[in-house]
């Protein structure tokens, strides 16, 4: 889950330090450890369910909009799987932990899912990549961490172990791809958008996490 070339290179660099706030957060510590509470564990997973709905609607979106299609195929894969794993969440794991299903959005995935429907709805195609690609790439290597890092009795490993699939990093590893081939004839200017979008959908990334202990 790296970077393909020299614009993604630069913006993982741009979020190196969310990410790492991430991983010292208390949710990720804990949730390695197993020893995170469960209310902030059923929360989170609860909201999960409800952010991929949300996400899946957005990849479509991207899909549709898309004049490449070998991005709109990807696009339109990743939306179905989306609600696949939807599906997989509510079905098995919220039964697995005894979670009760969420009714609405919190603020923090609230805020999240907004950021995300505005721009891949109103905003260029470029910067809807970019406010997507958190979710997989982030998200992703943060999930590789825990999965690294976990104790073998830890009482969540049902959930961790769903980071150890082969077909999220190559949808990541294309994904990044996506996004360097979309750089390739922007200017300055787009580039520093696709900067600032991706930091900032980083940073809701954070914010999930962090709500979710902070209840």
């Amino acid at each position: 889950m790296e970077a393909v070339g020299e614009f993604t290179k630069e913006m993982w660099t741009e979020v190196e330090d969310v990410y790492k706030q991430i991983l010292e957060c208390e949710f990720t510590q804990a949730l390695a450890k197993g020893n995170l509470s469960e209310k902030a564990f059923k929360h989170y997973l609860a909201q999960d369910v409800l952010y991929m709905k949300e996400d899946a609607e957005c990849l479509m979106r991207m899909s549709k909009r898309s004049n490449v299609p070998e991005e709109k195929d990807f696009f339109y894969k990743m939306s179905t799987d989306c609600v696949e794993i939807e599906e997989i969440l509510h079905n098995d794991f919220m039964k697995y932990f005894d979670i009760t299903p969420a009714k609405r959005l919190s603020p923090a995935f609230k805020e999240y899912c907004d950021f995300l429907d505005v721009n891949t709805k109103k905003e260029e195609y470029f910067l809807g990549v970019a406010a997507l690609l958190p979710c997989f790439w982030l998200y992703g290597k943060v999930g590789i961490w825990v999965l690294n890092h976990h104790n073998e009795n830890n009482k969540y490993k049902k959930f961790i172990d769903t980071y150890s699939g082969d077909d999220y990093i190559n949808y990541t590893r294309t994904f990044i791809q996506i996004m360097e081939n979309q750089a390739k004839n922007l200017d300055s200017i787009s580039k520093k958008k696709i900067f600032s979008v991706f930091r900032k959908s980083c940073i809701h990334e954070l914010k999930v996490f962090e709500e979710s202990t902070n209840l």
